[in-house]
């Protein structure tokens, strides 16, 4: 297997829970999305690999119907937990995004990915976006956040193996691919490209500095 099995992922959301800690406590990076989805009329949304539900969460709490899936139980549970506490109406499921998403064509107004989509090589990153494309309504927007090329400066794990130009794995197992604008461009090239934004974020908390491209692309409605 060419990306971290979801066994890796159990253990990584088992340890964040021992220790308190979370990858997205506040849904920070759904909340950016907000202004967007409201100017564009999405109502409908699907959120890939979707962590412990943070993201989903506030967009549940802004009326949105929002669907988040991640390839860990251990995430997924703990994103119903948190879904129950807060009597919040998202739902979330267990599934690799790397496979045939179980929606039908077209439900989506629109489909987010924040600091997960980047965890594939390239050709399951095509694959994907042809999933994302089908799964959305024409004119439909992907949202995205991925890490960038200079976010590997800041990455405190050791990377062991380049598997492919720019996709590594690293010392703990996790698979990481690191974009350059132009790998983004050349990803979404049958997309309408509307926003490229390159994003440095300082040290938070337990967190060291994140670069990360921020963009939303448009399927291409039908002619």
């Amino acid at each position: 297997m060419t990306y971290a099995p979801s066994s890796f992922w159990d253990s990584y959301y088992q340890s964040l829970r021992q220790a308190e800690r979370d990858l997205n406590p506040t849904g920070s990076w759904a909340a950016s999305w907000i202004p967007l989805l409201d100017h564009s009329s999405c109502t409908r949304l699907l959120d890939l690999g979707c962590g412990t539900g943070a993201d989903c969460l506030v967009l549940a709490q802004h009326g949105l119907d929002a669907i988040g899936i991640d390839y860990s139980q251990e995430a997924v549970t703990k994103a119903q937990e948190k879904s129950r506490q807060e009597n919040r109406s998202a739902v979330f499921l267990q599934a690799d995004m790397t496979q045939a998403l179980p929606f039908p064509a077209g439900q989506f107004d629109a489909v987010m990915s924040n600091v997960a989509f980047h965890s594939f090589p390239d050709l399951l990153l095509r694959s994907i976006l042809k999933e994302i494309s089908r799964v959305l309504r024409p004119g439909g927007l992907f949202l995205f956040h991925v890490n960038s090329l200079e976010d590997m400066q800041y990455r405190p794990k050791e990377r062991v193996q380049e598997i492919e130009p720019a996709f590594y794995r690293e010392s703990d197992g996790q698979t990481m691919h690191f974009f350059s604008e132009a790998y983004c461009r050349d990803l979404l090239q049958t997309w309408q490209l509307l926003d490229l934004t390159h994003l440095h974020f300082p040290p938070s908390g337990h967190w060291t500095d994140k670069c990360v491209w921020r963009g939303v692309a448009q399927k291409v409605p039908l002619s």
